[in-house]
């Protein structure tokens, strides 16, 4: 049973993916995040795109898609979730993601003005974009991409609210994500305590009626080690999304070792024609 655990949590840290791995031990340093900026090919437009990656991923996961939003004229405000850059340090993980999550959406909304903004998040960023989406106080979004995200995962969420409990959530638990795919060798069972607190959060607030404005679709493979589609469906009816929200599946053409199904965001790794359908979902 011990066994069966360990390896559930083990699996969910496959929603680390990409960049080179730093395995060495983290610095002591502030728990920052940071916006990067790329400038759109066509200098006066103002159409903003802000990705948001995912769990104990380097924000260089969403490069492809970042030069997607550039050769279509946007602005592209990639977010580094605090920990995930220089420290590991991350005092409370669910506030301080999220306010980078919602920091990074009004900076993208006050750059756009009345242009288009579109809201793209990966993994957990796709749950840290929809509860940065629901605030009260988020601006105007006109358009939420999620690739497979931490909506309707495989783990049992009561496993890892363990994260959550006094003197766990420091343990480390391995990563057993391909090296060049993930952040940190080892994140703390807290930070996988944190999704269930997500959705939590989300679950609190989401108002049907007004995320319904929005055009969303989610992007899923059937073959992802970590999300469910049919969790994900389920978590869509009982929010009364599943005839608003559109879903789109799309499965890797990577070939192994190198295949990571869960790994959506990377030309390499779904493939030509999966790109392509990718590409469609971003730009359409």
């Amino acid at each position: 049973m011990a066994m069966r655990l360990l390896t559930s949590l083990l699996l969910l840290a496959l929603s680390s993916s990409i960049g080179a791995c730093c395995c060495s031990q983290p610095r002591e340093v502030g728990p920052q995040s940071s916006l990067s900026f790329s400038a759109p090919m066509d200098p006066i437009s103002n159409k903003t795109a802000v990705l948001i990656h995912g769990l104990n991923t380097i924000p260089g996961i969403m490069h492809d898609i970042e030069e997607v939003f550039i050769r279509n004229s946007y602005t592209v405000i990639s977010i580094t979730l605090p920990g995930h850059g220089d420290s590991q340090e991350v005092l409370e993980p669910v506030e301080a993601w999220t306010t980078a999550a919602f920091d990074g959406l009004q900076r993208g909304r006050k750059i756009a003005g009345e242009s288009e903004l579109v809201l793209v998040g990966y993994s957990l960023g796709g749950a840290l974009a929809v509860l940065a989406s629901i605030q009260p106080s988020a601006p105007k979004i006109d358009k939420i991409v999620l690739i497979a995200p931490a909506l309707g995962i495989k783990v049992p969420l009561s496993i890892l609210r363990i994260g959550n409990l006094p003197l766990l959530g420091k343990i480390p638990i391995p990563s057993i994500a391909p090296r060049q795919i993930r952040r940190w060798c080892s994140i703390p069972l807290e930070w996988y305590g944190a999704i269930p607190k997500v959705l939590d959060k989300i679950d609190a607030h989401l108002i049907p009626e007004k995320i319904r404005k929005t055009t969303t679709t989610l992007v899923l493979n059937p073959r992802d080690e970590v999300i469910s589609v049919l969790e994900t469906e389920k978590w869509l009816r009982k929010h009364s999304l599943i005839d608003t929200w559109s879903v789109k599946t799309i499965t890797s053409d990577a070939s192994p070792p190198e295949r990571f199904e869960h790994n959506l965001v990377e030309r390499s790794a779904v493939g030509e024609q999966g790109w392509s359908e990718l590409v469609e979902v971003l730009t359409q």
